[in-house]
């Protein structure tokens, strides 16, 4: 491939992660904020192995999915996890597009994986909020059932 797919410009101003890899997902080029974000020995990855282990199988279909583009054609937006340089798999939406028989460009737009973390621990605190409500419930059944047995008790008195 050659230097001119990916305008420098272009690709040093993107927010967005964008590769371009060939029809079986072997990574050829890289903007700038992808090899920031998933590591400067991308050149040469699979699509695969930038994955995070909870994305492969779904990562098998995508791959499978765009190796059928036709030149021109585009792919609905897929969310995979990379494993990222942080310790936080980034969530990325991403789609392709058939550049030509052989090659795909895939862009993606990724959460921080500080908004992944602050997301996870609000599903923690959800949670555990839930668990507490049906705690206090079945506490508030039980006071209920000993105020009833209370009342019984102090009416036969």
């Amino acid at each position: 491939m050659s230097d001119s797919v990916i305008p420098t410009l272009f690709g040093d101003l993107s927010h967005d992660l964008i590769l371009i890899c060939d029809k079986d997902g072997l990574i050829r080029e890289a903007n700038v904020r992808s090899r920031q974000l998933l590591g400067e020995d991308i050149i040469g990855s699979t699509l695969l192995q930038l994955l995070s282990t909870m994305s492969h199988t779904k990562g098998n279909a995508f791959l499978r999915h765009i190796a059928t583009l036709s030149p021109g054609a585009t792919s609905d937006a897929w969310e995979l996890f990379f494993d990222g340089s942080d310790t936080a798999p980034l969530c990325v939406s991403i789609r392709a597009g058939a550049l030509s028989a052989d090659y795909r460009v895939l862009i993606g737009g990724y959460e921080p994986p500080q908004l992944t973390s602050l997301y996870h621990e609000v599903l923690a605190i959800n949670s555990e909020l839930t668990n507490l409500i049906r705690q206090l419930s079945k506490e508030q059944a039980r006071l209920s059932n000993q105020i009833e047995r209370l009342m019984s008790t102090y009416k036969e008195y």
